[in-house]
């Protein structure tokens, strides 16, 4: 199974150089050629799932090399990239009305999880992926077990983490990971994992992907988080590392434009005054109805408005 992903090989600038050097030269000179990166400068969106994990891979490669190696990723959690199960044709993410399945939840989940395993794939047998319960790791062992590339490890909450040799003697100890990606990690898990952390040292990199809250001491890599603003219904925060943070919404076609932009994240306040503007704005020459999947909650909605279809995007395989 050959992902359509850009390796992440900036790894390499702390980590030990393989053999495959060469391989993983080529990957890295992939990784600053990438097309994507002028998306993240250009202050668009991605609009496939292809295009999500290629700029995931892209902002993770350009995280590392600048000798970032706590990173955070958020992404919608009920994107669909294609990589096990049936194929989903066409997506219609962050409507706040309705959930998704569980069990589409979980594969959404599991195949985040393995996007990372892949952009790590040098370092393979020295990764763990941490879930938090073994009814997701047992999943994610079928799911994996004819993947071409798999994880050395797939543990179930941090306890087992560190049951393998190599932690308290840091992690230069035998069977220390170099990469450890936690899915879904809560306030207590964040807590249990900072004194693992601080043993494995700047030997690893860890990867927390859609953590609760905003964890302290991590570098966010990448946000792609619908529904941005507890006080709105609808709405967008993106970006991909090191381009700008860009605020959108969706207008009566599911297709969501770009409203704003900035260099750094913005608050709930401005976000909120975003959101009133776009949605105050009326004009038709600015694009009628970009507003329709936008609403401040508790407002009254007008009969045969827009669903929040505000991230619909197509779906093809990306295996």
């Amino acid at each position: 199974m050959a992902v359509a992903l850009v390796a992440v090989a900036a790894l390499l600038a702390v980590l030990p150089v393989p053999a495959t050097s060469w391989r993983a030269s080529r990957v890295a000179a992939q990784v600053v050629r990438a097309p994507h990166t002028v998306l993240q400068g250009a202050g668009t969106l991605p609009r496939s799932p292809k295009d999500v994990a290629t700029e995931v891979s892209v902002a993770v490669g350009v995280a590392l090399r600048e000798g970032r190696q706590r990173l955070w990723i958020v992404t919608p959690n009920d994107l669909v990239f294609g990589l096990f199960g049936k194929p989903m044709g066409k997506q219609v993410l962050g409507n706040p009305d309705v959930r998704a399945p569980t069990s589409l939840l979980l594969r959404c989940e599991r195949e985040l999880a393995y996007l990372m395993v892949e952009m790590f794939q040098d370092y393979a047998a020295s990764c763990v992926v941490v879930f938090c319960d073994r009814t997701r790791v047992k999943a994610a062992e079928k799911d994996w077990k004819t993947a071409a590339v798999r994880p050395g490890r797939i543990v179930s909450g941090l306890s087992e983490l560190k049951k393998p040799v190599g932690f308290g003697k840091g992690a230069a100890a035998a069977g220390a990971p170099k990469v450890v990606i936690v899915s879904r990690p809560s306030s207590a898990d964040l807590a249990e994992l900072a004194p693992f952390a601080e043993e494995l040292g700047l030997d690893a990199v860890i990867v927390l992907l859609n953590p609760q809250g905003r964890p302290e001491g991590y570098f966010t890599a990448f946000t792609m988080l619908d529904n941005p603003h507890p006080n709105w219904a609808g709405g967008l925060l993106y970006q991909a590392h090191p381009g700008p943070w860009i605020l959108g919404a969706a207008g009566n076609n599911g297709e969501v434009k770009v409203h704003g932009t900035s260099k750094r994240r913005p608050t709930l306040d401005e976000i909120d005054a975003g959101f009133d503007k776009v949605a105050s704005d009326t004009n038709w020459f600015s694009g009628g109805g970009v507003a329709a999947a936008l609403r401040r909650r508790g407002a009254t909605v007008a009969a045969g408005a827009v669903s929040y279809t505000h991230l619909t995007l197509p779906t093809k395989r990306i295996v």
